[in-house]
């Protein structure tokens, strides 16, 4: 199987691998695949109309050649099952279960012949919820754009994907309302923005009790992922250091915040969350770590209409109005959510997108 994953507008593509009768399975390849989208880039809901032009002479046990404009996702759960057996030894190994679902899919087919020189015109809709193109090995792929196949007989087919590039928020998820500050009887931990994009600087001030000995504050980026496949779930979690600071900075200077790994989206059957996370670091004792759930987009803030205002250096003693919130259940399994979280921690239910 031969791949080709790209991201630019247009690409032409040219392979030519010479078989021989003792190894049918090498190929040989002299099709040329031009893809163009009508927009550099798409918001969920958008419409897309790609024009594939396919040229060249096809192999010569080509049975088919489709193209198919989609939106599909896969997702993979791995997880370690038991039994007794008759004897009563207990014997356990990991199984791996897999899912797809297809969110939207055009196709035409492109007639054979000697010489193949086609244009196909396909147009659908992108999903309207967050999402963008995946690739977490071993959890979850998502793929949205022109996938070209070349069905070859007693061969490995010629698969080449064209991904679109899709913009992973919705006016709604960046509207949306998020506790920016956490406390408790010992400290608080305030951000200035819960939308986060690549490259963003954040303002954050964290106050503490006159008591509390501590000796040094180091601020982490977290992103869950919640998959679930044939029924089986596995939740994952990474992170990050943003910041590290050995003794309290007063006033504390701007967070700056890298190139998103992932970005806040969710499928059909997985959800990725995010928080900010400060952990205090005390000497001889439990640390003490203050969590508030973000959404991150992995693109830069342009894409979203606008920049973000400029932080300024938080002192302490600033004044920050208090955030008052009421306790909510999950609709879809009633579990109860923690102050501004955006997915249920039990069952991965976008408790925003519902509302």
């Amino acid at each position: 199987m031969i791949r080709c994953c790209v991201i630019n507008k247009k690409i032409n593509i040219s392979v030519k691998i010479i078989g021989n009768a003792n190894n049918p399975c090498l190929l040989t390849l002299d099709v040329d695949v031009q893809v163009t989208y009508d927009k550099p880039f798409y918001y969920p809901g958008d419409w897309v109309t790609a024009t594939v032009r396919v040229n060249g002479k096809p192999h010569g046990r080509a049975r088919q050649i489709m193209v198919f404009l989609e939106s599909v996702e896969e997702t993979v759960v791995r997880v370690r099952e038991g039994h007794h057996d008759f004897d009563g030894d207990y014997h356990s190994s990991t199984r791996t279960y897999r899912d797809s679902r297809v969110y939207n899919q055009v196709f035409q087919e492109v007639p054979l012949s000697g010489m193949v020189d086609s244009t196909v015109t396909l147009r659908y809709q992108l999903p309207p919820f967050p999402s963008a193109v995946l690739d977490i090995p071993q959890h979850i792929h998502v793929f949205h754009g022109i996938r070209f196949k070349q069905d070859i007989r007693l061969g490995s087919d010629d698969i080449r994907f064209f991904p679109l590039n899709m913009v992973p928020f919705t006016p709604a998820d960046l509207n949306a309302v998020l506790p920016n500050e956490i406390r408790d009887q010992v400290g608080r931990f305030w951000i200035g923005n819960v939308n986060l994009f690549s490259g963003d600087l954040v303002s954050w001030m964290f106050e503490t009790a006159p008591d509390l000995k501590y000796r040094g504050l180091r601020v982490e980026l977290e992103w869950s992922l919640h998959v679930m496949a044939k029924g089986r779930r596995e939740n994952t979690k990474n992170k990050m250091v943003i910041a590290r600071f050995k003794t309290p900075p007063n006033p504390f200077p701007p967070l700056q915040m890298p190139q998103l790994p992932i970005s806040t989206v969710k499928g059909y059957n997985f959800s990725i969350s995010a928080a900010l996370k400060l952990v205090v670091d005390r000497a001889f004792a439990s640390d003490f770590n203050y969590i508030i759930p973000v959404n991150l987009f992995e693109p830069p803030r342009n894409l979203a209409g606008g920049i973000a205002p400029a932080p300024v250096p938080m002192a302490v003693g600033t004044h920050i109005d208090d955030v008052v919130a009421e306790a909510k259940f999950c609709e879809n399994c009633g579990n109860k959510l923690e102050v501004g979280d955006r997915f249920c921690r039990s069952c991965g239910f976008d408790v925003v997108a519902a509302k």
